[in-house]
């Protein structure tokens, strides 16, 4: 049996129980940038990798002062990818699930092969943030072969991403909304999914 990759939203990385050989991929929304706080089961894993980039698509944000997800991250997730290829668990985070996080386990699929993941990812989480997933494979690329499995799932990502209409009806399913409450520091953000509370996260604002 390979490695499992599996994909959460905040609330369940909180409350999930490792398996004793498992490593966890963090994206965090750059506002928590130096005001970390571990998972109540952090010390289970074996090794944490935490990233800060925004959810927006560099591409379409008309806001370039965002923290993207850059090369040093992608380059960051592939060493720790070659690092951890042979471990039974890899759990990837992000605050609601549906586009860091997806598009970092597509990655993931894609470098170990993994076909069948692939297409429950796309199915499953359809807002994937293809420029994560695209700025990583280019890493993957430049040393690693382009398998026959790696060509399969690169033309399933590129078909499925052609058809826009078909993309936009399964995110629509995904319905997700937030709940604004003004503190001192700024807003207390609460994430829902088909009303369903999946994530929690704070803008600060800059005094």
């Amino acid at each position: 049996m390979g490695t499992i990759i599996k994909i959460f939203h905040e609330e369940v990385a909180k409350r999930y129980n490792p398996a004793n050989n498992s490593v966890i991929i963090r994206a965090l929304n750059p506002c928590c940038e130096g005001k970390y706080i571990k998972l109540p089961n952090e010390s289970k894993y074996s090794d944490v990798l935490v990233l800060y980039f925004t959810d927006a698509r560099r591409s379409r944000s008309s806001n370039q002062n965002n923290k993207f997800f850059s090369k040093e991250d992608a380059i960051n997730i592939v060493k720790f990818f070659r690092r951890y290829k042979n471990i039974d668990e890899i759990i990837v985070h992000c605050t609601v699930g549906e586009t860091r996080s997806p598009g970092i386990a597509l990655a993931l699929a894609y470098y170990l092969e993994d076909l069948k993941k692939a297409k429950e990812i796309i199915i499953e989480k359809p807002n994937f943030h293809e420029e994560v997933y695209y700025a990583i494979k280019k890493e993957i690329d430049k040393e690693e072969i382009i398998s026959k499995n790696r060509d399969l799932i690169e033309k399933l990502i590129s078909k499925f991403l052609y058809k826009e209409d078909q993309r936009k009806e399964r995110i629509e399913k995904n319905k997700i909304s937030y709940d604004f409450k003004i503190i001192s520091e700024g807003l207390d953000i609460i994430v829902k999914k088909n009303g369903e509370k999946v994530g929690k996260t704070k803008m600060f604002i800059k005094k």
